[in-house]
């Protein structure tokens, strides 16, 4: 798709790939292809990226991004009531983002899955406008001082394409999806049909 690429063989697996792998498939009995973000950090190249992998789905091939919806390395370590409600504020525009047209858990999944395709269409166009706007988004900047945590999460919602219906999988901020490892707003998402 006019994408410009090339193959680095030389290059070993970012730690962005290994550990979710390592985790996901300790036996390493998988085919692995690391994809590497724009180095412009344009979300709107990256998310192309993502469209360009999406046919790759139809051959169920597994699309995993890996970062963080909050990565501010000072205030994992020194957290401030700012960063805390930085990450709340941009966790929750994300969750609303992202899960269009309506906050949808693994619980509550089946009520969206009749939507129609050309509904679900409309959604993935509004979905990525507003991730290419997502610096204006409230606690963007306190979340992300550099945005290269964040793409992966762009890249696999461009992946899923129209007809997918993403889900959250993973919330601090709830009883239900969390845990109590971070201070700081963390989700997951997984884009299914």
């Amino acid at each position: 798709q006019g994408l410009k690429s090339h193959l680095d063989e030389k290059r070993g697996f970012d730690h962005g790939v290994f550990v979710p792998l390592m985790l996901m498939f300790p036996e390493a009995n998988i085919p692995v292809v690391q994809v590497s973000l724009h180095s412009s950090l344009d979300p709107k190249i990256n998310m192309e990226i993502g469209m360009a992998l999406a046919p790759l789905r139809d051959d169920t091939i597994f699309i995993l991004g890996s970062g963080y919806t909050f990565h501010n390395m000072n205030a994992f370590f020194r957290p401030t009531q700012r960063s805390i409600q930085g990450s709340k504020d941009f966790n929750t525009w994300l969750k609303n983002t992202i899960l269009l047209p309506s906050n949808t858990t693994t619980q509550s999944c089946e009520a969206n899955l009749s939507v129609d395709n050309s509904v679900r269409s409309d959604y993935y166009r509004q979905r990525l406008e507003a991730l290419e706007r997502w610096e204006h988004a409230p606690g963007a900047r306190i979340s992300h001082p550099r945005e290269e945590h964040l793409l992966p999460l762009f890249i696999v919602a461009a992946a899923g394409g129209e007809t997918a219906m993403p889900r959250l999988i993973q919330d601090t901020t709830t009883s239900e999806l969390g845990d109590s490892l971070s201070e700081h707003a963390i989700t997951g998402y997984l884009f299914d049909e």
